[in-house]
């Protein structure tokens, strides 16, 4: 476990022991927590012998899921507090806040949970079976008796959901809206939509559909300029879109509170640009203060 500053220098770092090894790919921050996630797809090098297409990943049902809440400059693993949940799988969190009522002993926690998993390269290649499609769930920590208890949000057959963002800078702070892209089929690169949730449940989810033909990536949310926004939800979805049929990619940009499916913008883009997971906006103003490239690259050849 390490921190870094704002220079992407390392400030704090901690080991942290596990009784197995895990496919751990997320983890969670709150004001004064940081929240490890220890899925139940367990590593298995031995898988790998029962077939080519199989990577060395199983999905342990007997291994519960388990959450590590712990401060964030903690110097001492064994005061991570661990809880206990169902077996699943988490790839990816919406968000996570400690709880308004100032009340540090409860966390919510708001993620992409996946009953069963299994990571082999030939899997998914058809329709997924109920249990193992995404579903947005949230996770309400109590630290002091040391449970969670699961609720889920979202869950809109025959869609997969997953890739979930909120505004960057409500990251680790309580919020209303949260957007996913949705996918049809097996494959976690070709998104056919996105769904805009509200977190409250005053509003019904919205899915906004791409054309037919038309598949992208994860979507990232810009808010709108300063002045401009006054709501949570006042800013742009923008995402790298491929038509199929045109053979050809563009940049989309679509209204995050509207959730039209006609774009705001679309920008051509001279080449193909393959479908991918993670997508990032860093604004013109931000780039120029991180300073000159060749200084970048020097702050990253410290990580």
């Amino acid at each position: 476990y390490y921190v870094l500053d704002a220079r992407a220098c390392i400030v704090h770092k901690l080991d942290i022991p596990l009784p197995r090894p895990v496919m751990m790919h997320d983890c969670a921050i709150t004001r004064n927590y940081v929240v490890f996630i220890e899925p139940s797809l367990v590593f298995d090098p031995k898988a790998m012998l029962r077939g080519s297409d199989q990577l060395p990943f199983v999905f342990d049902h007997h291994k519960p899921m388990r959450f590590g809440v712990m401060r964030k400059f903690e110097s001492d693993a064994a005061n991570i507090v661990w809880v206990e949940a169902s077996p699943h799988m988490i790839f990816h969190v919406l968000n996570a806040w400690e709880d308004d009522d100032g009340d540090a002993n409860r966390i919510t926690l708001v993620a992409c949970k996946i009953p069963e998993f299994h990571l082999s390269l030939a899997h998914y290649d058809g329709p997924l079976p109920d249990r193992e499609r995404g579903v947005l769930c949230r996770y309400s920590i109590d630290l002091a008796a040391r449970r969670v208890s699961e609720e889920v949000i979202l869950d809109d057959k025959p869609h997969v959901v997953d890739f979930p963002v909120v505004p960057q800078h409500l990251v680790g702070r309580s919020t209303r809206y949260g957007y996913l892209c949705t996918f049809q089929t097996g494959t976690l690169v070709s998104s056919r939509g996105v769904f805009k949730v509200d977190l409250t449940g005053t509003e019904a989810p919205r899915l906004l559909e791409f054309a037919p033909g038309c598949v992208a990536g994860e979507c990232f949310f810009v808010p709108a300029e300063a002045g401009e926004a006054r709501d949570e939800d006042d800013g742009y979805l923008v995402t790298l879109m491929f038509d199929e049929t045109a053979q050809s990619s563009a940049l989309y940009v679509f209204d995050a509170k509207t959730m039209a499916a006609e774009p705001v913008a679309r920008v051509p883009l001279p080449y193909r640009v393959p479908t991918g997971f993670h997508t990032l906006w860093v604004p013109r103003a931000e780039l120029t203060a991180q300073g000159p490239q060749e200084q970048r690259h020097a702050l990253a050849s410290k990580m």
